[in-house]
C-alpha cells in the first residue's frame, strides 16, 4: 500500500511539472510585436468554477488553456494572431483541432470584467480545423490596452493538444524606435556653473527612469526629465539613455551634447604676517587677459580695482578678489589673509640654499626679547633646533643641532618670549625650502 500511495504522488508530482508555465491568466506569456513563441497546451488545465479564470461568459468549449498577452501601442488598430508548425497530438479520442479566443479585462484575471474580442459566439472565435497554420485578424482594436489570448483544445472525446509557434503583429502592436533628446540652458559654460539638463523622449512605451552619463560613466538616476550639475569640464559629453520597454526589449534611445567649459583662474597671493603699522602689497593674478577686478574690504587698501593694492590694515583682514572676465562672463573669487601681530613678524617659509637670498629665518622684532627660548621640531616631535635669545648670529639656517642640512618639508616652532606682558607663547609651522 506505501508503495502504490508513493507512485500516485510521483504521478500526480509529473503533472503538476508537466503543466504549460502559462495554464493560468496570472502567468500568461507576453507575447512582443513580430517576435515568434514556441508554445503547448498539451497537459494544460481548465478551472470550470463559478468565477474561475477559465469561465468564459457563454463559453463552454474551453479545454486545456493556455494565455498569452500582449499590448497595443498609442494608435491601436488591427492585430494579426499567427500560429505556425501546428503538431497535434494523435491518439485515439483525441480531437486534431485548437480553438483561439481573444479577450480584454477590466481587472485581470477577473472573468466577470472580460471583454469580446473574439470568443464562443460564431463566428467570433477561431476552430483552427486541424490545419497545420492559422492566421487571425481581430477587428480593430482600444490604443494602449492590454489583450489576451487564449487557446484552448477542442471538444472531443479527448480535447485537441498540439505545440506551435505563436507571433503577433500589425499596425496595433507595431512600434516605432523610441527616441530621446537631451538639451541644456546653455553649452558654452564657466567652469563651475551649475547646468540645468532636460531629456524629452517619444515612443517610449513605459515610463522609466532617466540614466545621466558624463563621458560614459553613470553620474546619476533620477525619475524626472530634468537634471543639474555644476562637475562639467571642458570639452566633456552629458548623455542620457531610458529603458523604454524591459519586457520587449525596444532600442535603447541615447544622447548627448558636449560643452565648452571656461576656465577663469585667479589667485589672490599668499597670506602674510605684518607688523603694525607695516604695509604690504597684494599680489594677486589671473589667467584673464580683458577683465575687472574688486577687492573687498577696500578701505584698507590703496585701490581697491587692481591686481597688486597696498594693504595697511590695522588688525587682521582677510580680503576677497573677485574678477570678472568682460568677454566671457565668467567671474569667480579668491581670498588672502594678511595678520597683523603687534609684537612679532614671523615668516612661515625661508630657503637656506646659499643664494643669498632668505637663507634664515628672520623674525622680526624677536631682538626685543633677549631671554626667549624658541624650539624647532619635526614630524616625528623631535627637536631639531633650538636656543635661549635669537639675535643673528643664531637665525636657524636649516641644519640640526649637529650642523647636518635638513630636508625640506614642514617643521614646527615653539617660541616663549619669556616676557610677563606677553605670556602666550607662538606655535605654527615654518617650511623649509632648498
Amino acid at each position: 500500500m506505501r508503495y502504490f500511495f508513493s507512485a500516485i504522488i510521483l504521478l500526480f508530482s509529473g503533472l503538476l511539472l508537466a503543466q504549460p508555465a502559462n495554464d493560468n491568466c496570472a502567468d500568461a506569456e507576453f507575447l512582443c510585436p513580430n517576435v515568434t513563441v514556441s508554445g503547448t497546451n498539451v497537459d494544460a488545465t481548465v478551472q470550470m468554477c463559478a468565477g474561475c479564470e477559465d469561465l468564459f461568459t457563454g463559453c463552454d468549449i474551453h479545454q486545456n488553456t493556455v494565455w498569452y498577452k500582449f499590448r497595443t501601442n498609442s494608435t491601436g488598430g488591427i492585430v494579426t494572431v499567427d500560429l505556425a508548425n501546428i503538431v497535434y497530438v494523435v491518439e485515439p479520442g483525441r480531437t486534431e483541432d485548437l480553438y483561439l479566443f481573444v479577450y480584454s479585462f477590466t481587472t485581470e484575471c477577473i472573468p466577470s470584467t472580460y471583454g469580446v474580442v473574439f470568443d464562443c459566439s460564431i463566428p467570433n472565435f477561431a476552430s483552427i480545423g486541424g490545419a497545420n497554420a492559422f492566421s487571425l485578424n481581430t477587428d480593430p482594436l482600444n490604443p494602449d490596452t492590454e489583450y489576451y489570448i487564449v487557446i484552448s483544445g477542442a471538444i472531443g472525446a479527448l480535447p485537441g493538444e498540439a505545440t506551435y509557434d505563436i507571433t503577433v503583429s500589425g499596425p496595433a502592436v507595431e512600434r516605432p524606435n523610441p527616441t530621446i533628446e537631451i538639451t541644456a540652458n546653455d553649452t558654452t559654460i564657466c567652469k563651475g556653473d551649475l547646468v540645468t539638463l532636460q531629456a524629452s523622449k517619444t515612443d517610449c512605451v513605459v515610463d522609466s527612469t532617466f540614466i545621466w552619463t558624463i563621458n560614459g560613466s553613470i553620474v546619476a538616476t533620477t525619475t524626472v526629465d530634468t537634471f543639474q550639475t555644476n562637475a562639467i569640464n571642458d570639452g566633456e559629453f552629458v548623455g542620457v539613455y531610458s529603458v523604454c520597454d524591459t519586457i520587449c526589449q525596444l532600442a535603447v534611445p541615447i544622447d548627448s551634447i558636449q560643452f565648452d567649459v571656461l576656465e577663469l583662474t585667479l589667485d589672490a597671493g599668499v597670506d602674510e604676517t605684518i607688523l603694525a603699522g607695516e604695509s604690504v602689497i597684494l599680489s594677486g593674478s589671473t589667467n584673464s587677459t580683458n577683465f575687472t577686478v574688486d577687492w573687498v574690504p577696500g578701505s584698507t587698501l590703496s585701490n581697491s580695482t587692481i591686481l597688486g593694492p597696498v594693504a595697511t590694515p590695522s588688525t587682521t583682514t582677510t580680503y576677497f578678489m573677485t574678477i570678472n572676465d568682460t568677454v566671457n562672463g565668467c567671474s569667480d573669487s579668491d581670498s588672502v589673509t594678511i595678520t597683523v601681530d603687534p609684537v612679532l613678524k614671523i615668516p612661515d617659509t625661508f630657503t637656506p640654499n646659499g643664494d643669498g637670498i632668505n637663507d634664515t629665518w628672520e623674525i622680526i622684532k624677536i631682538e626685543e626679547y633677549p631671554n626667549c627660548e624658541i624650539f624647532i621640531y619635526n614630524r616625528w616631535g623631535s627637536v631639531v633646533y633650538k636656543t635661549i635669545g635669537y639675535p643673528q648670529s643664531k637665525w636657524w639656517n636649516g641644519t640640526s643641532k649637529n650642523g647636518k642640512e635638513l630636508s625640506p618639508g614642514a617643521y614646527f616652532y615653539y617660541i616663549d618670549l619669556k616676557d610677563p606682558e606677553h605670556p602666550e607663547p607662538y606655535r605654527g609651522t615654518i617650511n623649509l625650502v632648498r
